[in-house]
């Protein structure tokens, strides 16, 4: 399996909060509203970094990548 690891960097810019007090990362964008990490008011990660690694031996493809630090959220309703 192979892995990566990307950093983020801080930025300042207006912050978007939720009723969870997530701050979003406007290093990582996200369309994953099924992650816990995922801030529901936009599509961001509330997490400072994330780890991305693959499934495959050889990734050709953006479909062979996975981001590792998704999380259930355990409140979504179409998760269940």
């Amino acid at each position: 399996m192979l892995i990566y690891e990307i950093s983020t960097v801080s930025i300042h810019t207006e912050e978007i909060k939720t009723m969870e007090n997530k701050t979003a990362n406007y290093c990582i964008a996200c369309t994953v509203t099924q992650c816990r990490n995922h801030v529901k008011t936009a599509n961001y990660c509330a997490l400072d970094k994330i780890q991305v690694g693959t499934h495959e031996s050889n990734p050709t493809a953006t479909q062979c990548t996975d981001c590792e630090s998704f999380v259930v959220d355990k409140t979504c309703d179409r998760c269940k």
